[in-house]
């Protein structure tokens, strides 16, 4: 019974601190549920946003019909859907257009720029090969190379690999590093249907004729014995 009239009393006092707080507690009341439909707004908003940049990225391509893409287009798509797949994608393809088209500065640029707005995306590895690629076409020979070797090093299993390869082995044939060149080709033999595996055997042969030396196992041969002058 005492514990009865004691709830009792708790509950009238809750009732008497309620109403003498009403308008505190009303607004407490709207803020959530404000901050409840603005969050829940931004989150379909972001989702909607995907929704819109993929649709428009899709809508440029089935406008090109097999024609070149404008670069301009695709970069104004990436700015405008900063931070969505279809921006990185649209990133991505600008580059390698501005590169088809000659302006390799401007598609080292872009590259670049996907670089550091999607260093997590699964597409990294052709952006930084994008970038090497861009290098290589400028005559930066060993800047070309330490790009390549890093796109060979940093990711193995992504299908950028064997071309960042054969350019890699390629730059260190024509910088004379012939031992590191013969070692990337021969990786590249292991696939001799492929164009870069056959081009690699080409290379192998042309290599090992002009210096049996670098040939797998060859020695190199000992010196003559120098004639020895009998005491007189």
């Amino acid at each position: 019974m005492d514990s009865n009239i004691v709830s009792t009393g708790q509950w009238y006092s809750l009732l008497g601190w309620v109403d003498k707080n009403r308008k505190q507690i009303i607004s407490a009341l709207v803020i959530c549920v404000i901050a409840g439909v603005l969050i829940g707004f931004m989150t379909w908003r972001s989702s909607q946003r995907r929704i819109e940049a993929g649709q428009k990225l899709s809508a440029l391509i089935a406008d090109a019909a097999g024609k070149s893409l404008s670069v301009e287009s695709l970069t104004q798509l990436a700015t405008e859907y900063d931070g969505t797949d279809a921006a990185a994608r649209a990133l991505l393809m600008a580059g390698a257009q501005a590169f088809a088209d000659g302006k390799v500065p401007e598609a080292e640029a872009l590259f670049q720029r996907f670089v550091g707005g999607y260093e997590g995306h699964a597409l990294l590895p052709q952006a930084k090969l994008g970038i090497a690629v861009c290098l290589d076409a400028q005559g930066k020979a060993a800047e070309a190379a330490a790009a390549f070797k890093e796109v060979v090093d940093r990711f193995p299993n992504a299908n950028t690999i064997t071309s960042a390869k054969f350019n890699l082995a390629s730059l260190y044939e024509a910088q004379g590093k012939m031992e590191s060149a013969r070692d990337i080709y021969m990786t590249l033999t292991q696939d001799s249907q492929s164009t870069y595996g056959a081009e690699a055997i080409a290379r192998l042969t042309e290599m090992f004729q002009k210096n049996p030396s670098l040939r797998p196992g060859a020695t190199t041969p000992a010196p003559a014995p120098m004639a020895v002058t009998p005491a007189s």
